[in-house]
């Protein structure tokens, strides 16, 4: 295990999200990891991610992911992935940031590099 940056509850209670970090020279920053609440088990394990947004209901995780460019090593584009925790199934959209979920779960607003902003879903 590795030092845990952040913690947060699915807002069901059931899911528990943590992001580590590895220490620098390693070659890697490390992880997002998904927990049942219940048994504690490991449901899901992910590159680590800037930001972790909850869905209402508890299946769809918003992240955040700061791609690194390998000619520079330093960051390069924002994307977002939304990733399905049933299904494992995701969306990614790149230069993108997420902002909310809507209060019933069926849409979310983003924010974009060319300073727009949009609304996907239902």
């Amino acid at each position: 295990m590795e030092p845990i940056d952040s913690i947060s509850w699915s807002l069901r209670g059931d899911r528990i999200a943590d992001q580590q970090f590895v220490e620098r020279g390693s070659g890697d920053v490390g992880e997002d990891l998904i927990w049942d609440a219940k048994t504690g088990k490991i449901v899901a394990k992910e590159p680590l991610s800037k930001s972790f947004y909850w869905h209402p209901k508890g299946k769809l995780v918003a992240r955040t992911l700061v791609i690194l460019d390998p000619a520079i090593d330093l960051p390069g584009t924002v994307d977002l992935q939304i990733y399905n925790l049933d299904t494992k199934a995701n969306l990614h959209l790149r230069n993108t940031y997420f902002d909310a979920w809507s209060p019933d779960g069926k849409r979310f607003v983003v924010n974009n590099d060319d300073y727009t902003i949009r609304v996907w879903g239902q």
